[in-house]
C-alpha cells in the first residue's frame, strides 16, 4: 500500500542567499514600472483625444458661423435685388404717369400731395 498525498500546501520557501526574494522584488519593480508607464500613456492619450474633440468642436462651430454669415449675405443680396426691382417698377409707373399727364395736360396730385412726375415738380402748384 503506501502513503498517498492528496493535497500538499507549501506555506513558505526561503533560501540562505535571498535569491528567491530578489527575483520577486525585480519582478514587482518591473510590474510597478509598467503600470506607471501605462497610466501615464493612458493620461496622455486621454488629453490628446480631448484636445482633438475640442478642436473638432471649434472647427464645426466656425464652419456653422461661416454658413450663417453666407446665408445672411445671400439674403441681403436677394433683398437688395428685390428692392431694386420694386424701385425700377415704381420709376416705370411714374414715367408712364408723366407720359399720360403730358398727353392730356392734367395736373392732378397723387396721394400725399406729390406731383404726378418728378420732372414737372418745379412747375407744380397744388
Amino acid at each position: 500500500m503506501g502513503i498517498g498525498v492528496d493535497v500538499l500546501t507549501i506555506q513558505e520557501i526561503s533560501d540562505e542567499e535571498e535569491y528567491l526574494n530578489a527575483l520577486g522584488k525585480r519582478r514587482t519593480a518591473e510590474v510597478k514600472r509598467d503600470a506607471t508607464i501605462g497610466e501615464a500613456e493612458a493620461h496622455r492619450d486621454a488629453k490628446i483625444k480631448s484636445s482633438q474633440a475640442l478642436q473638432e468642436g471649434e472647427k464645426a462651430k466656425f464652419q456653422a458661423d461661416a454658413e450663417i454669415a453666407q446665408s445672411q449675405r445671400d439674403f441681403a443680396i436677394r433683398q437688395a435685388q428685390y428692392q431694386a426691382e420694386i424701385e425700377t417698377q415704381k420709376a416705370r409707373a411714374e414715367q408712364s404717369q408723366c407720359a399720360l399727364v403730358g398727353l392730356n395736360g392734367t395736373r392732378t396730385a397723387r396721394p400725399g400731395g406729390r406731383p404726378p412726375c418728378a420732372t414737372r415738380a418745379a412747375r407744380w402748384r397744388p
